[in-house]
């Protein structure tokens, strides 16, 4: 799972390069709209394989890399709190490899010393074949962290690259003047010492979020009712869309569920309780709009449900909420 809040990056290189960032996200099973809450959760997956779909549809062979300049890591509202009070270069990328986990499940990055030489990697295996884009994307990344201390035009004079020796790694100017190795178990670049002890510039973004909001390690139903919480206020929340969106046929994800001794249905319900509670208590939200913002064709059906989960309608439930 990733952040929320890093959907910014593409959604803006998408419409940077005149692309309907929309159909897109419909194709990968993302939600189409933005949440208004950047700590919740997506199924990290879909933008792996989104990068790499409007790389080959559009041919751009740098997407991924465009991805990471136009919006870098250090932008983003939830990681920059994180990693904003670093003194130098050294202190910065040691707190991004231990934060790094509150913000992707997938990849973890470590500071590491070989054969005199630190290296600044990332290991973990790809979530789709083939993957290139989402590689340029996280070496740049990389590579603008380094920046904030060394300096816009610095440059890895060595590059690890998990992908196989490719031509596409030329479009990609950060690395384009680098020695390569690829098919590496990692993706790393080489750093510097002397560059560790520079001093880092780094511009906090204002932030309103709850850095401690979410555990997005947490357990299996934990993630998946995070999950739904985006997905029912999109309309798109029915199990196949959700079992297709964490890569998981939609038998399985049914059997997992039974196995934990709850269903889809009841996780959906319990899920829409909680948001229907928290509109209701607004007065900004009428009773229709709570309906239709949960997935119901009708106010009857809301009002069914609501009395089942609460023993009292919307209604009585909103004026006792208001004494």
């Amino acid at each position: 799972m990733v952040r929320t809040a890093f959907r910014s990056q593409f959604t803006e290189t998408m419409q940077a390069n005149g692309i309907d960032a929309v159909k897109y996200y419909r194709r990968v099973g993302l939600p189409v709209t933005e949440s208004e809450d950047p700590e919740s959760l997506l199924p990290e997956k879909p933008f792996w394989r989104l990068v790499n779909l409007v790389a080959g549809d559009r041919n751009i062979p740098d997407f991924g890399s465009q991805v990471a300049v136009r919006y870098p890591w250090h932008r983003v509202e939830t990681l920059a709190p994180l990693i904003g009070n670093s003194k130098n270069l050294k202190e910065l990328l040691i707190t991004f490899c231990e934060v790094a986990s509150s913000q992707s499940s997938q990849v973890r990055f470590e500071l590491e010393t070989r054969n005199g030489r630190y290296w600044f990697a990332a290991n973990g295996n790809p979530l789709v074949r083939n993957d290139t884009q989402m590689e340029l994307y996280r070496v740049t990344c990389m590579i603008q962290l380094v920046q904030l201390a060394a300096g816009s035009g610095w440059r890895p004079e060595r590059v690890r690259l998990f992908m196989p020796n490719m031509s596409l790694t030329n479009s990609c100017p950060l690395i384009a003047v680098s020695e390569i190795e690829f098919s590496c178990r990692q993706t790393a670049i080489a750093i510097p010492d002397v560059a560790l002890e520079l001093p880092v510039e780094l511009e906090i973004p204002v932030s309103q979020v709850n850095l401690n909001n979410y555990d997005i390690n947490a357990n299996f139903i934990d993630s998946l009712k995070l999950i739904l919480e985006i997905y029912i206020t999109h309309g798109e929340c029915k199990i196949d869309s959700i079992a297709k969106a964490i890569d998981m046929p939609s038998r399985t994800l049914q059997r997992r569920l039974k196995a934990f001794g709850t269903s889809f249905n009841e996780l959906l319900g319990e899920i829409r309780f909680k948001l229907a509670k928290t509109k209701l208590k607004s007065k900004a939200w009428s009773i229709r709009d709570t309906s239709l913002e949960l997935g119901y064709s009708d106010d009857a059906h809301f009002i069914r449900a609501f009395k089942r989960w609460s023993g009292m309608t919307p209604g009585e439930f909103r004026k006792i909420s208001s004494r």
